[in-house]
């Protein structure tokens, strides 16, 4: 029999090379491996991992789809009174009450959660989730309607207002995508443009768009890239993909597709999946954006109740197997019998 690994390699070159989904259950293994795995360079060393992930809202639900199996996963304790999905950045996923009153931010892995109030204000026109990656900060972003924006931090646990902009009303309140932690609002009202959200600088910044006469474009994270499809409507045969250059501030043509369908009779969302550019053709509003699981922990986080009754039933489950069976509750007896040295209920050591 081949001896145990040293406890070193196990942590130091097996862990680290394990998805976050697994390392969220190992973490239960011992207290060593807790430690290890909750540990803040841990966790940032796997942050920028590329897990290919999409997750989207469904019927009933959170949806989450792997770009690898190509399966989807639907989950089940998503926090009450969740109802936009907002975004997703370096795995935490943000969403918004139905009464727009306040921000949800959850790890779905690790099943906690945590709100942040919205402050009391007559009307919001659109939100948004970010992610500075130069202070490691995540931000929320709620704009008034021709009044002012405020972002809230997560390193300050405020909000701050960063002045008054004049932004025409958006026609979706959500971003239409998330290119490396900064999200982008397309189609206001009377104006053709891109809205950028700088999380660094707080400030919004707007990328313009040419487009020719007919034609219409949607947007998607390519490579870590903006990109620009534009198609015709109705009943185009081809479209055209352009890159958003952030040093030169332009816009790039890379290739035009030949489009053997009759689905541009609406008017596509597309997205990136498995590597692929995904176009649906269907009139209903998609909420869907590239997810990466991760192990990180917002201060405040609380774990959702759902999970734990969940898990209590497991462990209730996994405690009564392992008691000898004279020691098992009988159908007349009001109580446990625990004084045998024989039980063998598990623990973390």
């Amino acid at each position: 029999m081949s001896p145990a690994l040293p406890e070193h390699i196990i942590l130091q070159e097996i862990l680290t090379r394990l998805p976050a989904a697994s390392l969220a259950r190992f973490r239960f293994v011992c207290k060593s491996w807790l430690a290890h795995i909750s540990h803040p360079n841990f966790v940032k060393s796997h942050i920028y991992r590329k897990e290919d992930y999409l997750i989207r809202t469904c019927p009933g639900g959170i949806g989450i789809l792997s770009g690898t199996t190509l399966t989807e996963s639907h989950i089940e304790d998503v926090p009450a009174s969740f109802d936009g999905l907002v975004g997703s950045v370096t795995g935490l996923v943000c969403g918004i009450s139905q009464s727009r009153n306040h921000f949800i931010l959850w790890n779905p892995i690790l099943h906690v959660y945590k709100q942040i109030p919205l402050p009391k204000h007559s009307r919001f026109s659109f939100f948004g989730f970010c992610w500075d990656s130069a202070t490691e900060n995540f931000k929320l972003v709620a704009n008034f309607h021709s009044s002012s924006a405020l972002v809230y931090s997560t390193k300050t646990n405020r909000w701050i207002d960063v002045g008054s902009y004049q932004i025409p009303y958006p026609t979706h309140e959500f971003p239409a995508v998330i290119v490396k932690g900064i999200p982008y609002w397309t189609e206001f009202f009377g104006s053709p443009g891109i809205l950028k959200f700088e999380a660094r600088t707080n400030k919004f910044t707007w990328l313009g768009v040419t487009c020719l006469a007919g034609k219409r474009y949607s947007l998607c994270s390519l490579n870590d890239c903006l990109t620009r499809i534009e198609y015709s409507l109705p009943g185009g045969n081809s479209l055209d993909l352009y890159q958003f250059n952030e040093g030169r501030g332009v816009w790039s043509k890379m290739y035009t597709i030949d489009v053997r369908t009759t689905f541009i009779l609406t008017i596509p969302k597309c997205f990136n999946y498995s590597g692929e550019i995904v176009f649906s053709g269907c009139h209903e509003r998609l909420h869907r954006y590239s997810y990466t699981p991760s192990l990180i922990i917002l201060e405040g986080m609380k774990t959702s109740t759902r999970h734990l009754r969940d898990e209590h039933r497991k462990l209730r489950s996994v405690w009564c197997m392992r008691l000898p069976w004279k020691h098992r509750r009988s159908r007349h007896s009001s109580e446990f019998d625990l004084s045998s040295p024989t039980y063998s209920g598990g623990s973390i050591e």
